[in-house]
């Protein structure tokens, strides 16, 4: 079983047999940057990409934990002063372990706001059968593998999204549980509109996961290319 615990916006910490991998400590998730919160006891940390919502150097340089990333945020840990021992590259592709769990890069590109920017790297990870996109919701390598997605992660609000682009990502995943992330800049009203429209579409698969609660699901290990 893998349990699943949101820590705000897009930050999410995966636990299994153990081990505890936190996705995407950003400035945008407090629980991910006060003392005791999602960094507390990670075995490792992943990065989508660069973007300050989703990773916070500043909570990160002191924090004896390995981090793996594309190479131009592994390069902006590394110039914010992270160690370069503790500093992995992942590129889409790659299927490896991490913290002893399955792990399969997808992507790699944000997705674009206007007039091809922001255009920097973006990876997604498919980690035991929870799938988190990053900035991106058109992921062209999801199909080959969208069997073993068992989770998703769905970003649901942001200046490079329309809704309707993430309940396709949803449908692409016919047989994931969803649940909403990347939400950091909605209010209470917002939150509320938009889960009632997701929910219209996607049905009992969406449901939203409050900050600081934790969700468990059955698990796959990825078994793509080796």
């Amino acid at each position: 079983m893998v349990t699943l615990t949101f820590h705000g916006h897009s930050c999410v910490s995966l636990e299994r047999e153990g081990a505890r991998v936190v996705i995407d400590p950003g400035v945008f998730s407090d629980d991910a940057l006060r003392e005791g919160g999602a960094l507390e006891g990670a075995d490792a940390v992943l990065v989508t990409h660069l973007h300050p919502d989703h990773v916070a150097p500043a909570a990160l340089v002191d924090r004896d934990v390995p981090i793996w990333g594309p190479a131009d945020a592994v390069a902006h840990l590394a110039d914010a002063g992270v160690a370069p021992d503790r500093l992995h590259t992942l590129a889409p592709g790659d299927h490896t372990t991490v913290a002893g769990l399955g792990l399969m890069v997808l992507g790699g590109v944000h997705a674009e706001i206007a007039d091809a920017q922001p255009g920097i790297a973006n990876n997604g990870y498919l980690l035991e059968g929870v799938f988190h996109p990053g900035d991106a919701v058109d992921h062209a390598d999801l199909d080959a593998v969208a069997g073993e997605v068992r989770v998703l992660l769905l970003p649901v609000t942001a200046p490079w999204l329309r809704l309707g682009e993430a309940i396709a990502l949803a449908r692409r995943t016919p047989g994931a549980a969803v649940h909403p992330i990347h939400d950091g800049i909605l209010n209470q009203r917002g939150t509320a509109l938009l889960d009632g429209v997701a929910s219209r579409f996607l049905g009992e698969r969406y449901r939203r996961v409050g900050v600081g609660e934790s969700v468990t699901h059955a698990g796959v290990a990825p078994v793509g290319p080796a």
